[in-house]
């Protein structure tokens, strides 16, 4: 009877440890936000990024009481503390979540980020987001705040932009502007529609794009057709339909109400939750050759201009492909 009794013991303990890790586990990657579900086929090797930042932040609650000079040296030895290589993972994670699930990370760095004002926010309530964020309670509202007498925790974009610093400063021959533009979304794309609003606000030109998505950078993404609103200004090239870009893009959460006047008349939109992009971060695809639609922003590859002073859309791509090898540890100089 002895015996059955400690096995019984030693089962319900085990059983309340699996459980305790399936719990935490819904915590730090909940299957469902407010507004994004996590796919069923991501890559499982984001885990690894989820509980860095799960971590980190248990970490910095260690020393939610300290005096406000002495958390910022604690924190700025954590960041050294981990090294470049382990820097140069998880940026590379970073990456594959804004190309695989850019929807859900975009959204779960918002409700764990600077953005997040709960009581004037129409699109989140805490009561929505107070299961889901890894801050605690009395923390998240304050995210971003820094004064002495009343300090909060870095957000999880603050601590992307950490890790985003020790990469770049890194001596590696790589220059540090691809290594930031890299570590984010490059399509490929199809103009399938268009509809070209004039933004006085701007002084400029908001272009709303369907696309078809041919291709990524890093071949991650996997939405086959999005509307990407587009800002350029006036003076840039006109968006020719059927024709093939290269636009580097980002999903953004705006809790800012947009102009009346600004919405597409046509285009089915979502003006809160949508890809976005910049005119000197897109390019017309002309046989092969990238013509940009504003200033281009790589100036340190002028050297690898042809003759017609454009950038080949495959050199672009390799040194993408480099970046991606230097933070996979494959780089070598």
């Amino acid at each position: 009877m002895k015996k059955i009794l400690l096995i019984m013991t030693i089962f319900i303990l085990l059983s309340g440890i699996i459980c305790g890790e399936e719990l935490d586990m819904n915590r730090i990657l909940p299957k469902k936000l407010t507004y994004s579900e996590l796919p069923e086929d991501y890559p499982k090797e984001l885990e690894e990024l989820f509980i860095f930042y799960w971590d980190t932040v248990k970490e910095m609650e260690r020393w939610d009481h300290i005096p406000y000079s002495e958390f910022q040296i604690l924190w700025k030895n954590y960041i050294s503390s981990m090294g470049i290589k382990k820097s140069m993972r998880i940026a590379y994670l970073i990456w594959l979540a804004k190309n695989s699930i850019p929807e859900y990370y975009e959204e779960y760095c918002y409700i764990n980020g600077n953005e997040l004002n709960i009581e004037n926010n129409a699109l989140f309530k805490w009561s929505d987001v107070s299961s889901i964020t890894i801050y605690p309670p009395d923390k998240l509202p304050l995210l971003g705040q820094r004064c002495p007498e009343n300090y909060s925790l870095p957000s999880i974009e603050e601590i992307n932009g950490k890790i985003e610093n020790v990469i770049s400063s890194d001596k590696t021959g790589i220059d540090e502007q691809l290594i930031l533009g890299a570590i984010s979304l490059w399509l490929k794309v199809k103009i399938i529609d268009t509809e070209l609003i004039l933004d006085d606000h701007f002084q400029g030109n908001r272009y709303y794009l369907k696309v078809k998505v041919l291709d990524s950078f890093g071949h991650k993404f996997s939405n086959d057709n999005i509307i990407i609103q587009l800002s350029m200004f006036r003076s840039s090239r006109k968006i020719n339909i059927g024709d093939e870009y290269l636009i580097n893009a980002a999903y953004v959460i705006d809790n800012a109400p947009l102009h009346e006047e600004l919405k597409s008349n046509r285009l089915e939109c979502d003006y809160q939750c949508y890809y976005t992009a910049v005119s000197h971060r897109a390019f017309h695809i002309e046989n092969e050759n990238l013509i940009p639609l504003g200033t281009y922003p790589y100036k340190f590859l002028k050297e690898h201009y042809n003759n017609n002073g454009y950038l080949e859309y495959q050199l672009l791509e390799n040194e993408h492909k480099k970046v991606l090898e230097y933070l996979l540890g494959g780089y070598d100089e």
